[in-house]
């Protein structure tokens, strides 16, 4: 079973992030947009209220197992994490959509039916992290918190880094 442990997903992240060491971050339940407009997330929010019980686009973090798209949201190469949920945590995405930012975009001006319209034809769904994981689409995780590892500007590898951590404690 595949699961974030075991797959590697990104997230490109502001100066306030720690570059030199893991860190553990509690999710948002408050997430603005920063590139799409405040109509189409609200539609896009209670389109996913309704579907999924859960509003993906202000509750949850955004990742993607693509570094150069993750790292067009970092705020510089040094920016970069690998995203690994530590509760309990669920998941959507679209096999259809790369990123809902551009439909966002695309859909600015459209009516709350048009809108719904849209997302109801991108097929998002909530399972198959290993489709996501090969899609290279962007992945909605709704989780209290995750820890974030910095990844190494000089990877060369989209997989390079290691696939577990060592936490201190009695074993």
């Amino acid at each position: 079973m595949s699961t974030f442990e075991s797959l590697v997903f990104y997230r490109g992240v502001s100066e306030s992030n720690p570059t030199d060491h893991p860190y553990l971050k509690k999710t948002r339940k408050d997430r603005e947009p920063k590139s799409s407009s405040k109509r189409f997330h609200d539609v896009a929010n209670q389109w996913f209220k309704q579907k999924f019980g859960v509003a993906y686009r202000s509750e949850a973090i955004f990742v993607t197992s693509r570094k150069l798209s993750a790292s067009t949201y970092a705020a510089s190469e040094n920016h970069l994490v690998r995203i690994i949920p530590t509760s309990t945590y669920r998941f959507c995405w679209s096999p259809n959509v790369s990123d809902l930012l551009f439909i966002a975009q695309e859909f600015k001006d459209a009516s709350e039916e048009d809108i719904n319209r849209r997302l109801d034809s991108a097929e998002y769904c909530e399972g198959d992290l290993q489709g996501a994981h090969t899609s290279g689409n962007e992945v909605m995780i709704f989780c209290e918190d995750y820890v974030c590892i910095p990844v190494q500007p000089d990877s060369t590898s989209e997989h390079s880094e290691k696939p577990f951590i060592l936490i201190p404690g009695n074993y």
